[in-house]
């Protein structure tokens, strides 16, 4: 699995709506097709510790699609040894499976919590696939769909053997798959408009306090209240 070469803007991510897409990841498959069963994505940002807090869950969607194959949340993490404000996607049997010669890329969306639920303006958060597997940990897990061997974590030398390869496209040491850091807001301009009613060329009023432009400006809907 590797990130997305699709580069993601930083976003504003507006209490009590589906969120703009915060990582996309490419997963690719060799000698086989590989059925994917556990992801877990980790929260950074300078307010990772109340992530659960502001987000509900985060949706997984294969790019293109409109419904997510999959979410990732807190209690999904159960007892596994995971890093700190993570959420777990556990997936069922062939719920996402990458075919062998392929790449299937994939996006991150949070389903973010209103004010009413807990969620703060001015909130810094972001998501990333932590790669270290320090103290047992493991982000990734899959097996073979026709073998049904599960794959080994990545080892760190130079030999493709069946393993998870988490930010590589060929055999080595693992590198962490790090996302941007986003804002949580709770209203959000949706766009800005001409509203001015006079045609172009029309000539400047003489005069002062003379109304020479109008606009319209939109917001997102929403469900904060606060």
């Amino acid at each position: 699995m590797t990130k997305s070469t699709s580069p993601i803007r930083v976003h504003q991510l507006l209490g009590g709506t589906l969120g703009d897409e915060v990582l996309r990841l490419d997963f690719s498959a060799s000698n086989e097709d590989v059925d994917v069963t556990n992801i877990v994505l980790t929260a950074t940002g300078a307010d990772a510790t109340i992530a659960s807090s502001q987000i509900d869950h985060l949706e997984l969607y294969r790019v293109g699609d409109s419904t997510p194959f999959a979410s990732a949340t807190i209690a999904a993490c159960g007892a596994s040894v995971v890093p700190a404000n993570s959420f777990c996607a556990s997936l069922t049997n062939q719920q996402f499976v990458v075919t062998k010669d392929s790449v299937q890329h994939t996006s991150v969306r949070p389903r973010m919590k209103s004010d009413v639920d807990g969620a703060i303006s001015g909130k810094h958060i972001g998501f990333f696939i932590d790669s270290s597997q320090t103290g047992g940990i493991t982000t990734i897990q899959a097996r073979g769909v026709t073998s049904n061997e599960s794959l080994a974590q990545n080892d760190g030398d130079n030999t493709a053997e069946g393993e998870v390869f988490i930010g590589i496209h060929t055999a080595g040491p693992n590198q962490k798959l790090m996302g941007k850091v986003h804002v949580v807001t709770l209203s959000k301009a949706l766009s800005i408009v001409n509203a001015d009613t006079h045609p172009d060329g029309t000539a400047v009023p003489e005069g002062s306090n003379i109304a020479i432009g109008s606009f319209k400006i939109s917001t997102h809907a929403h469900t904060n209240s606060k």
